[in-house]
């Protein structure tokens, strides 16, 4: 069979053969057309119907078990080269034989009439109504051999062309089982006659299949799936269990096979090793006596082992040691371990240290041997008066606790130095940042100090006085709020007034915190005010309002020793009363606090 052109050169040839075979289209809103539906005679087809716009008459031709037809309207895209289906199934394919399918269009009125009509291949007549010449030369109508065959055979050649044809059906094969629903079979060949010289193949299929019943099957057993496993037979170490199963899936019927195997398996099973609980082995005997003189102890011993507790057994019961009183005869005194060195003391242009130790005496000993005291030379150690001159002299950069010895009392004191901070060398008076130390004291507690300066503290107001009365100092605030943002604040020309007053002396701040009416400096001249010592100039105590101890003025807007609250909440009872500094986040309390001066160079 020779090859086929593809789908869209056939329209578009078919498309010309509308263009020169009949007369152009005209306009839609008056063309009539042959109108049927279902038609086994093409005779019988004598109404019409008049076509809306941009529709043409088509016939389609159909063949089941007889010839039909369907005649009437329809849109112009569904015809020829000039179909827009989106979908190739969309778009009018157009062939004609007496029992193929057959869909053609014109444009003229009744003109589907004539659709899907050609002479008998037999009589190898060209179409007198198309130019076979002009068609072949301009769009080579020849080359597609299932359309030039129904118009133009003679001109093409095509007049020994032979169409296949299937042979008569074979009878049907035997069914493909013994028993049950099973399958028959039987064949046709396209060869009644075989295609030739460029023909068509036979349509359809060239085999048959259907359903064949006979009688029914033997149904042979099968197991159901195995039951869950029992229990073990013992309750720990090595036992046994077992599972069952059933010749039910499915049963046997019909004379059908019962199930191979056996419907009971056994397999050892393991609860655990057995508890084993621990027994105790012989004392051993005494051992020596602890001393060599005077009264001592001795001991002896067994052990859990007879046998080890094992696998969660239960240990044994009772003690593993017995000690008893022994004898050695009477004993000389006996010193007890020396004592430490005592902190290096000024002995002339030199440093001292000493030690002691104790004679212990039982009835009727002698002295003890040796000396009751030891001295050795040790060097005097340098004093630091604050941080910032440890970090003048040391040159220590490390944020810790260091001992300092006050320039005026002479006393050693332990303070939280920080070496970090802008340039470092401050120390640390109050710092707070969990709430576990409580600041709502009395007047002498804030002038001694309390807390720990490794964790929350207040230095004490007597020793801060001391330390910043050495120079120039400034003073600075660290603050951190609830969301974690952190400001800072300086203050120069930080001193306080002596005891009891210990009031406050401040230049404005400068910094990120913010001062102004509602910061510290408006807390500047303030004497120290604390529960049990009101100095505020507020008619009532404001250290009771808020909660703790400050240099209050009518109360403020600065309270870094308030009462430390949820962070980012306010005191319940008076905002103001929280741990607040009123710049920064007003009446929200803060979560952390720090307070630290430093000594200015001069």
């Amino acid at each position: 069979m020779s090859d086929q052109p593809s789908m869209k050169s056939m329209i578009a040839v078919l498309g010309c053969l509308l263009l020169f075979g009949v007369p152009a289209i005209r306009g839609t809103d008056s063309l009539e057309c042959n109108s049927c539906s279902n038609a086994v005679n093409i005779h019988e087809c004598e109404s019409t119907e008049r076509c809306k716009e941009r529709q043409v008459c088509f016939k389609k031709r159909e063949f089941t078990n007889q010839v039909q037809f369907d005649m009437g309207c329809v849109d112009k895209e569904r015809c020829g080269r000039y179909a827009t289906g989106k979908n190739e199934s969309d778009i009018v394919k157009m062939s004609s034989d007496k029992t193929s399918y057959c869909y053609e269009c014109c444009s003229i009125d009744r003109c589907n009439k004539n659709l899907c009509e050609y002479p008998p291949h037999s009589l190898c007549q060209d179409d007198k109504s198309v130019d076979c010449a002009k068609l072949n030369s301009m769009f080579s109508i020849c080359e597609i051999t299932s359309e030039a065959k129904k118009i133009c055979p003679r001109y093409c050649d095509l007049c020994d062309l032979v169409d296949g044809s299937w042979s008569v059906w074979s009878p049907w094969s035997s069914c493909d089982v013994t028993c049950g629903i099973g399958s028959i079979l039987r064949h046709r060949s396209c060869t009644n006659p075989a295609p030739q010289n460029g023909g068509l193949d036979c349509p359809g299929k060239g085999s048959e299949l259907k359903t064949c019943k006979l009688k029914l099957c033997p149904v042979h057993g099968g197991w159901s799936s195995w039951d869950i496993w029992g229990k073990c037979s013992a309750t720990c170490g090595v036992g046994m269990r077992t599972r069952r199963r059933l010749c039910t899936n499915p049963r046997p019927q019909r004379f059908g096979d019962h199930c191979f195997g056996d419907n009971i398996e056994d397999e050892l099973c393991n609860n655990g090793t057995c508890a084993v609980n621990g027994g105790w082995t012989d004392w051993s005997k005494w051992g020596q006596c602890s001393v060599s003189c005077g009264v001592g102890l001795q001991s002896r011993n067994r052990s859990c082992t007879n046998p080890t507790p094992a696998n969660g057994g239960l240990h044994c019961i009772g003690q593993n040691l017995k000690d008893n009183l022994c004898y050695k005869g009477l004993c000389a005194g006996v010193w007890t371990n020396w004592n430490d060195w005592s902190e290096c003391s000024v002995n002339g242009s030199s440093g001292v240290q000493t030690r002691n130790r104790t004679c212990l005496k039982i009835l009727f000993s002698t002295d003890c041997e040796g000396r009751l005291t030891e001295k050795k030379k040790c060097d005097i150690p340098e004093t630091y008066t604050d941080c910032y001159e440890i970090k003048e002299i040391t040159g220590i950069r490390q944020d810790g606790v260091y001992n300092v010895t006050l320039w005026n009392s002479k006393l050693t004191i332990p303070v939280f130095c920080d070496f970090e901070t802008d340039g470092g060398g401050w120390t640390v008076f109050q710092k707070r940042f969990n709430g576990s130390i409580d600041f709502y004291k009395s007047f002498i507690a804030y002038e001694r100090g309390f807390g720990s300066v490794d964790s929350e503290f207040w230095l004490g107001l007597a020793y801060i006085y001391e330390m910043v009365s050495q120079g120039k100092t400034e003073l600075r605030l660290d603050l951190t709020a609830a969301d974690g943002t952190s400001v800072y604040e300086t203050f120069q020309n930080f001193r306080l007034g002596k005891q009891p007053y210990y009031t406050l002396h401040i230049d404005k701040g400068i910094g990120t915190a913010g001062d102004g009416v509602y910061g510290l400096s408006y807390n500047n001249g303030m004497h120290f005010t604390a529960f049990d010592n009101d100095r505020d100039t507020y008619v009532g105590n404001c250290a009771v309002l808020d909660r703790g101890g400050w240099w209050y003025n009518r109360c403020g807007s600065a309270n870094l020793n308030g009462e430390y609250v949820t962070p980012g909440t306010q005191q319940p009872k008076r905002g103001y009363a929280g741990m607040i500094y009123y710049p920064f986040k007003k009446l929200e309390s803060l979560r952390s606090s720090r307070m630290m001066f430093r000594r200015v160079r001069q």
